[in-house]
């Protein structure tokens, strides 16, 4: 009887054989009279038929039911039938996160989310909610959607609250409390303080273990951001790591190893290689791509403070591209941020301002924390050094607004970067109150985290104190963190600190001692492969190595200078004004006139 039909309305026009199909299928010579069709069914006779439907697709594709789910959920919808769409909205959902479809994913969530949250208050219902209320934020973090995400926590935080459903509010207060107490736009430390004491409460009356490994962390968190109380960071990071052992919680397991990289800090090198390793063996199990990528780039960062340049650069490559594969572009612009530094210190200055230039771009619609301000603060120092006064300027002073406005814990990084571009332009006065309030010790325990930066203000610090004339007053901040960052292991930039050294010790006539730092600075420099501050340190060398009556060891070391600086200038070839500002800063200008014009490749 069907196929009659079928035929007899094909051949009135108004049904066409679907082409290219393998199975039959038809389809309406317009959308108008599908429409037509469709209302002039009774509603009855509408969900009927939907719900004949979808159960012949979930007995056709009950092998494949992930590659239909949208289908299927749409028909249950339409069917009346919410247990069956929340499903498959659910799992449809899941597919798309899976495939890294965020956008897709959080569509799915929702709709399902609107069908759990219509449904009479159960048990069952209230694990359905807190399931939704956690997969939906987590896919609109992943896209930097932090208003829409904390507009959804509060919304099932208001629906828990008006049902009386302890366990809901807590999940929605706990993920709300995250977004408050990690590093991003709008993060609100009284306010994520308060969310944490409410979510604690109610862990504590509930006796939900699992909550507390979470809350626990996000302490840990909450203390990093506050830059307060820095013991208790590892306190009650390795609290919430002890309970997500003990409860089996592998995927909050893994975020906890991820952020213990916070409490131990960079000083603490082979306890944060042990838990970044741990956690991304669990994000490749767990098949988290996004959180691998992080995870990636926090491990590229300890190699390259222990001088691993190329295990470093290794690292960060396959962060940025895993960041790329699942389309989170603030992934991948704090992975770029943070890879520009090991290509700058490689002397690898071409791919360097590349990395940061787009990592300042796509981040400034973002909000993102790490391209504002890390590395708009390193691009800004790196132009100053190319002679680029200007670009400079407008970088650092860019970056430390923007630390000020939106994440003040930060404005340490920009305050430095900028004190050292003006104390390259002999801007004493303005570089000292720059630094003013900045203690290296504070610093240092407050970002622990970012050895970088305590270097950078040892390295600022001690030049201040040589354009000022205090000669003594040079050596110490020097000291200090050479001290710190040989006893800890490290190695960034430390060929930067022993070639300070060796200045002041030349301020203060002790030319020996300041020959011998010098050459540990080249060691060091050789390395680690640090080609940026290896030519400075080879031009120095042959200044000292003149002064100390030794013409031809001047000269090879000013040679090999050349060499070096000849290959920044040919990455720079593509941007001729920079190349040009390049040449005409003072060191590199009197290096190069040390040779005959016709001896120079320029």
């Amino acid at each position: 009887m069907l196929p009659a039909h079928l035929t007899a309305l094909e051949a009135s026009g108004l049904l066409r054989v679907a082409p290219d199909y393998v199975e039959l299928e038809y389809l309406f010579r317009h959308a108008l009279i599908q429409d037509a069709a469709y209302n002039s069914l009774l509603k009855a006779d509408r969900r009927a038929l939907h719900q004949r439907v979808g159960e012949t697709l979930e007995a056709l594709y009950a092998a494949q039911l992930g590659e239909v789910a949208l289908v299927l959920a749409q028909h249950f919808d339409a069917a009346g039938d919410e247990a069956r769409a929340m499903r498959y909205y659910t799992l449809a959902g899941d597919e798309a996160a899976s495939g890294n479809a965020n956008v897709e994913a959080a569509q799915h969530y929702e709709s399902a989310l609107k069908l759990a949250k219509q449904a009479a208050p159960s048990a069952e219902n209230t694990a359905t909610l807190k399931m939704l209320c956690l997969r939906l934020g987590r896919v609109l973090e992943l896209k930097s959607r932090y208003p829409e995400a904390i507009a959804h926590y509060t919304a099932i935080e208001t629906l828990a609250r008006a049902r009386g459903d302890l366990p809901l509010e807590l999940a929605a207060l706990t993920e709300h409390a995250k977004i408050r107490t990690t590093a991003n736009p709008f993060h609100d430390i009284p306010l994520g303080k308060a969310l944490l004491e409410r979510a604690r409460h109610i862990a504590h009356e509930l006796g939900d273990r699992e909550a507390e490994a979470r809350l626990l962390w996000n302490l840990m968190l909450l203390y990093t951001l506050t830059g307060s109380e820095v013991e208790r960071r590892a306190e009650y990071g390795e609290q919430a790591l002890a309970l997500a052992r003990a409860l089996n919680l592998r995927e909050q397991l893994a975020f906890i190893l991820h952020d213990l990289w916070y409490a131990y800090g960079g000083f603490q090198g082979d306890k944060v290689q042990r838990v970044l390793h741990e956690a991304s063996q669990l994000w490749r199990e767990l098949n988290n791509t996004p959180m691998l990528a992080e995870c990636l780039m926090r491990l590229s960062i300890q190699s390259s403070l222990r001088g691993q340049v190329e295990q470093a650069a290794t690292l960060g490559q396959e962060a940025v591209a895993l960041a790329r594969s699942c389309h989170n572009q603030d992934s991948q612009v704090n992975n770029q941020a943070m890879l520009g530094l090991i290509y700058q210190e490689w002397g690898q200055i071409e791919t360097a301002l590349t990395l940061w230039e787009e990592a300042v771009t796509t981040g400034q619609p973002l909000g993102n924390v790490t391209s504002q301000i890390n590395a708009q603060s390193e691009l800004g120092w790196l132009y100053g050094q190319l002679g680029a006064r200007t670009l400079a300027y407008e970088k650092v002073h860019a970056a430390l607004a923007f630390a000020h406005e939106r994440f003040p814990l930060l404005a340490a990084w920009a305050q430095v970067a900028l004190a050292r571009v003006q104390l390259d332009e002999g801007e004493t006065a303005e570089a000292e109150a720059q630094l003013m309030g900045l203690d290296y010790q504070a610093l240092k325990g407050v970002l622990n985290f970012i050895p970088h930066i305590c270097i950078d203000l040892a390295l600022a610090q001690s030049e201040l104190a040589l354009q000022r004339g205090d000669r003594v007053g040079a050596l110490p901040p020097l000291e200090t963190v050479i001290t710190d960052f040989t006893q800890a292991g490290l190695q960034f930039r430390l060929s930067a600190a022993f070639r300070q050294k060796s200045r002041a010790l030349s301020a203060l006539g002790r030319l020996e001692e300041a020959y011998v730092a010098l050459t540990t600075a080249r060691d060091y420099a050789e390395q680690s492969e640090a080609r940026w501050a290896l030519w400075q340190i080879l031009n120095d060398l042959g200044e000292l190595e003149a002064q100390r009556g030794q013409p031809q060891r001047a000269q090879a070391c000013w040679e090999q200078a050349r060499g070096l600086v000849q290959g920044l200038l040919d990455q720079l070839a593509q941007r001729p004004a920079l190349r040009a500002s390049f040449l005409a800063t003072p060191a590199v200008a009197k290096l190069l006139s040390r040779f005959t014009p016709n001896s120079l490749l320029i």
